[in-house]
């Protein structure tokens, strides 16, 4: 699908925070944002669009009713800033955790902005590679993340394969981290069929093939996680 890529449009800053601010609403436990319209707008058609646009109602106010509130913190972060704070490594306790970043991808997809979906991609990536290769033992991927990465994505999302990958270069090629870690996903898998067959697929989809380059997630090749870009 083509993702809008409006935020990466260098409109002056001195423009998109002029005019007027609006209010958002999120997730079930209803936190709100007051947030300079034209920001949103620039950022991407979705706030824009009225047919699968979020809620409005009578006042103006938005409402993004299934997203995470934590997410969107780090959606508001990055279109004020400009950029994306990394995961605190080893330090998944933070209220930004990798679960969170998790969403991020999720919601920027969901939102069409490309430029925020990479990056969100990018945190993560290097999260997991740096967890993995320090001495430090590694944060574990939880089975309820990968479950949550299905049940928002497709088989052709960038991140649902990098979790995947993931899950494959390092849980099961005898790099555990954990006592019975091996154990408690095999247990998982056999109860999750969806998550089990895609991953037989692409290992069986390693071992028949000759490029050598089906688990970028080894020799550093975040971009093949990623989405194309392109300006409006």
């Amino acid at each position: 699908m083509a993702t809008d890529n409006r935020a990466s449009i260098k409109t002056p800053l001195r423009t998109r925070l002029s005019g007027r601010s609006v209010k958002v609403i999120v997730g079930p436990e209803k936190q709100e944002w007051t947030i300079h319209e034209k920001l949103l707008h620039n950022a991407s058609g979705f706030f824009m669009d009225p047919f699968t646009g979020p809620v409005k109602d009578a006042s103006g106010v938005v409402h993004l009713h299934d997203d995470d509130p934590d997410a969107f913190a780090l959606f508001v972060d990055w279109l004020y800033q400009s950029n994306l704070a990394r995961p605190p490594v080893f330090r998944i306790e933070h209220a930004h955790g990798l679960s969170n970043y998790l969403a991020l991808a999720v919601m920027a997809a969901k939102f069409r902005i490309a430029g925020l979906e990479n990056d969100a991609i990018a945190a993560i990536f290097i999260y997991l590679k740096e967890n993995n290769n320090s001495n430090h033992p590694a944060v574990k991927l939880e089975f309820a993340d990968v479950r949550f990465v299905f049940d928002h994505t497709d088989q052709d999302s960038g991140l649902r394969r990098l979790v995947c990958h993931y899950i494959l270069a390092h849980f099961f090629e005898g790099n555990f981290r954990a006592p019975g870690a091996e154990q408690a996903w095999r247990y998982r898998l056999r109860d999750d069929q969806e998550i089990a067959a895609e991953l037989f697929n692409l290992q069986f989809a390693k071992f028949s093939s000759n490029c050598g380059t089906l688990f970028p997630f080894k020799m550093d090749e975040l971009s093949v996680y990623q989405v194309i870009t392109f300006d409006d």
